[in-house]
């Protein structure tokens, strides 16, 4: 029986199912081929997407890095930048407004005696969110011409931004000197978000 089998087998069958096993192999290879080549190309297409993702987050860290760099850098300006205008918001304004004036009238040798606030809400700085509040600030005594221009001065040129809304004032009570002053009342106006 097996050599039966061995004698149907005869070379031109050989031959022919060596070539069909040739092309079947040849057929899987491609097959193999192709599938694997699909999956590298996919692959390659997800580090690539990946690349440029990597390459966009540094750029913005980059970015980021230099702008906290000039941050750091104008520390000071932005810091004066933030007190032109006070934040009506925060209780504390009115404080540091009584204390910038109470500094500036002290440096030109004046004495506060009392200070009204008179929010107005006047949007006259035509800047929105922009308000302007009234401060009226009495002082306690005469003063001279020098004196309350050195006052005014300081108001005028303060980091905060104000600016004189009205001034009263009398000539002084001691007949010999007419220099000094008396002011009865300053209203300066003050602009706060």
């Amino acid at each position: 029986m097996v050599e039966k089998q061995l004698k149907a087998l005869t070379p031109p069958k050989l031959r022919i199912i060596l070539i069909a096993m040739m092309v079947l192999l040849l057929v899987a290879g491609g097959g193999i081929f192709w599938y694997l080549r699909s999956q590298l190309v996919s692959f390659a297409h997800e580090v690539h997407e990946a690349d440029i993702a990597a390459e966009e987050s540094n750029a913005n860290i980059t970015q980021l890095q230099n702008l906290q760099r000039v941050l750091e850098k104008n520390e000071v300006a932005i810091n004066r930048a933030d007190r032109l205008v006070l934040d009506s918001s925060l209780a504390t304004y009115q404080d540091t407004l009584i204390n910038e004036i109470t500094t500036f009238a002290e440096k030109s040798g004046l004495k506060v005696s009392s200070f009204s606030f008179n929010p107005s809400g006047d949007s006259s700085a035509n800047v929105a969110g922009i308000k302007t509040t009234t401060v009226t600030v009495t002082l306690s005594d005469s003063a001279s011409y020098r004196e309350i221009m050195e006052f005014m001065h300081y108001i005028e040129y303060s980091l905060i931004r104000m600016r004189t809304d009205g001034l009263a004032m009398t000539s002084g009570s001691s007949g010999s000197d007419k220099s000094e002053l008396n002011i009865s009342s300053i209203s300066l106006e003050v602009f706060i978000k």
